[in-house]
């Protein structure tokens, strides 16, 4: 049981890039934000809105990743029940659901860095919540 909250545990800390420098790029959590950063090919000819659903697509899956890690991290272990689990569930579902899209930063290579940003607070209070 313990090495499974550790892969988490490295999981999360290989997400999270340490405290941010103004106008550098990060992922992580910080302050009720979570940032995903996406680095993905974009063909000249490709419409820019597919590229868009792409990667928020992507972004949906890291996110989530993410945040049922912190989730797991962040819950006492005694308070862990079905009814837990459902709320942080939907809580989760609805924080990846809402991601925008704060910059795309595309390279002659033609890959493009995409940062999007998920706002966390539902999933901080939820866990307060089930934690007292």
């Amino acid at each position: 049981m313990k090495k499974g909250y550790i892969i988490l545990l490295i999981i999360f800390m290989s997400c999270y890039s340490g405290s941010t420098k103004k106008g550098q790029p990060w992922e992580g959590i910080e302050n009720n934000i979570l940032r995903i950063a996406v680095y993905e090919f974009h063909p000249e000819d490709e419409d820019t809105s597919i590229y868009r659903e792409r990667v928020l697509l992507t972004g949906k899956s890291r996110a989530a990743l993410i945040l049922v890690s912190h989730a797991s991290l962040n819950i006492e272990r005694k308070k862990v029940t079905p009814l837990t689990d459902a709320l942080l569930n939907r809580v989760i579902t609805e924080i990846i659901e809402n991601g925008k899209i704060i910059s795309i930063d595309c390279r002659d290579s033609g890959y493009c860095l995409t940062l999007i940003e998920y706002n966390i607070e539902g999933l901080t209070a939820a866990l307060q919540e089930i934690n007292n």
